[in-house]
C-alpha cells in the first residue's frame, strides 16, 4: 500500500510539474492592430500638418531662365539664375528682398526679382553655376561668382580656376524679427 501511495504521490507531481511547465494559451493579439495604430497616426498627423510644415513652395518667374544657385544676404535671398542646359542667353544675379520673412507661398514675377548683375552665357564655356557672398556692409554686398566650364583664360594649374568679385548695391539690410 505504501508503494502505491509513493506511485500515486510521484505520479501527481509530475503532471502539477508537466502542467507548470506549459504556458498558458495568450489571446492571440489582433494581427491588423499595429497597422491601425499606425494609420491613426499618420491621418492625425495629416491634420495637423500646415503647423508641421518646415517648409514653402514659391514659384518664381525667371523668363524661362533656371536657378543656378541661391545665397541668403542678411534677410534676402540672392538667386543666380541662366539659360536651361545650353541655351542663349545671359546668366543674371537677382534679389528677393526680405525673402526670410515671408511665412506664406507665393509666386513673384521678374518686377518683384530685380536684376543686380548680368553675366555673360558663353555657348560651351564660362557658364556662372555658383554664388557666395564675402562680405555685406549696409547696403553692400561683396559677392563671389564661380564658373562651370571655366574657359583656358581662368584655369590656373594644376587644378584651380578665378573666381569674379563683384561689388554690389543691396537694400539695407533689416534686422531679425
Amino acid at each position: 500500500m505504501l508503494r502505491s501511495i509513493v506511485c500515486l504521490v510521484v505520479l501527481l507531481i509530475t503532471v502539477v510539474s508537466a502542467l507548470a511547465q506549459t504556458e498558458t494559451p495568450t489571446p492571440s493579439p489582433d494581427p491588423c492592430a499595429e497597422v491601425k495604430t499606425r494609420a491613426d497616426r499618420a491621418e492625425t498627423r495629416l491634420r495637423d500638418w500646415p503647423a508641421l510644415a518646415r517648409y514653402r513652395k514659391h514659384f518664381l518667374e525667371l523668363g524661362g531662365a533656371g536657378v543656378r544657385d541661391l545665397c541668403i544676404s542678411g534677410r534676402d535671398l540672392l538667386i543666380l539664375t541662366g539659360p536651361p542646359m545650353r541655351g542663349k542667353g545671359t546668366t543674371k544675379l537677382r534679389l528677393w528682398p526680405d525673402a526670410l520673412a515671408t511665412h506664406s507661398e507665393r509666386m513673384l514675377d521678374h518686377r518683384q526679382l530685380p536684376t543686380l548683375l548680368e553675366l555673360p552665357y558663353h555657348a560651351k564655356k564660362d557658364h556662372a553655376e555658383g554664388i557666395t557672398v564675402l562680405a555685406r556692409a549696409g547696403s553692400r554686398a561683396l559677392v563671389m561668382v564661380l564658373y562651370d566650364s571655366a574657359d583656358a583664360t581662368r584655369r590656373l594649374p594644376p587644378a584651380a580656376m578665378n573666381a569674379t568679385v563683384h561689388d554690389l548695391a543691396l537694400a539695407p539690410s533689416r534686422p531679425a524679427r
